[in-house]
């Protein structure tokens, strides 16, 4: 939670990640490098999933009738592997069918996925790295060379009351975000720093996020799959609800 008087954005995760590591800890003790770098990093995966959920819209049907993406992550429970995400808000149309995501999880292990030849091994935090979560979400942690890159897929349900807005709301162009009409939606682009996402959003409001990011402590390579990768994934039939 941001305190009276504090300017909540990058610096404000930075700051946090240091009152934090250095509660209990000697000063001479604290690698302030390390500290600043994961700030920095919550900083950059908050606003990238929060970026793409505020600019995932699409003019629907010929009536003009548009909706929103509302990409976000309820609190759930510890897992062993995947990255900590930084998305606290309630979704609208949340998947919670245990049998639609076993759906959704079948159609991703299936698909006919292109993957580069730097991706040299898949680590799932749920189980198989195909396998989401009972929240609709999944982290793929990928294995590279150079060190690891975190693949995560989101699916929310339809969302008929979604408000009437501009694919890109005035603010978001420097940070990258470009809209691309498609049969049955939209698909919207977002970069910030080294992370990617791509969201795909339907006519009826339900969605699927695509995104690709710097785990919370790793490399700081570059993005790994290419966007026709991400693209393909965002928009793959089985994973709709």
């Amino acid at each position: 939670m941001t305190e009276p008087g504090s300017t909540a954005g990058p610096e404000a995760e930075v700051r946090a990640a240091l009152r934090a590591a250095v509660v209990g800890e000697p000063p001479l003790a604290l690698d302030r490098d390390a500290v600043f770098a994961a700030g920095r990093g919550r900083a950059r995966r908050r606003a990238l999933v929060q970026g793409v959920a505020a600019v995932a819209f699409v003019a629907a049907l010929a009536g003009g009738i548009a909706v929103a993406d509302r990409v976000a992550a309820p609190h759930r429970a510890p897992v062993a592997a995947g990255p900590s995400t930084a998305v606290d808000p309630p979704v609208l149309g949340l998947v919670r069918d245990r049998a639609v995501l076993d759906r959704m999880s079948d159609a991703l292990a299936a698909a006919p996925v292109t993957w580069p030849a730097d991706v040299t091994g898949k680590v799932g935090g749920f189980g198989p790295w195909y396998r989401f979560s009972d929240y609709a979400t999944l982290y793929t942690t990928l294995r590279t060379p150079t060190g690891d890159r975190v693949l995560t897929v989101r699916v929310t349900g339809p969302d008929p009351a979604a408000a009437d807005r501009p694919p890109c709301p005035v603010g978001t162009g420097d940070l990258g975000c470009r809209v691309e009409p498609l049969p049955g939606g939209a698909l919207v682009r977002r970069q910030v720093g080294r992370d990617v996402g791509f969201a795909f959003v339907r006519a009826d409001g339900s969605s699927t996020l695509v995104s690709e990011s710097d785990p919370e402590r790793g490399s700081t390579r570059g993005q790994v799959l290419p966007d026709a990768t991400l693209r393909q994934l965002a928009t793959l039939p089985g994973l709709a609800p």
